[in-house]
């Protein structure tokens, strides 16, 4: 299994709330760099992309969920892993092309929702937060 490894950068993180919500803020880290590892995931050049947050040690795992049409997660103690289908990985291949060729994002979030892993079953909320399109002039 090929997993790639990728540092959040300190601006960035990731943040378990409740055990049912997850922000991932990529805040910090070059659009073409997350774009490069979605499609290398995409393409099935690695099997998991991993993002770390060396402050406070968790893990957000996607891997390319083959055949599902609603993302799956199973969180641990320190570790979320979620198994993402083709058109999510797209949507956000999309998103992070298009903030690399405009120079900011279109919204400063994404916000996804998953099947949970949890015996009392639900809905796990991952939101995925950028920097901020700069102020326009007025």
């Amino acid at each position: 299994m090929i997993r790639r490894d990728v540092a959040l950068a300190p601006s960035g993180g990731i943040v378990l709330i409740e055990g049912r919500v997850c922000e991932l803020s990529l805040t910090g880290l070059a659009p073409c760099v997350v774009l490069t590892e979605l499609a290398l995931l995409d393409q099935a050049l690695v099997d998991e992309l991993s993002f770390r947050d060396e402050r406070n040690g968790f893990r957000l795992i996607f891997a390319k969920g083959v055949g599902i049409t609603f993302p799956r997660v199973v969180v641990r103690e320190r570790q979320i892993r979620m198994d993402v289908p083709e058109t999510m990985l797209k949507y956000l291949m999309i998103f992070f092309l298009r903030y690399y060729q405009a120079g900011f994002p279109e919204v400063d979030h994404l916000d996804f929702e998953a099947g949970f892993n949890q015996e009392s079953g639900g809905v796990f909320d991952l939101l995925v937060t950028v920097s901020p399109a700069p102020p326009t002039p007025s």
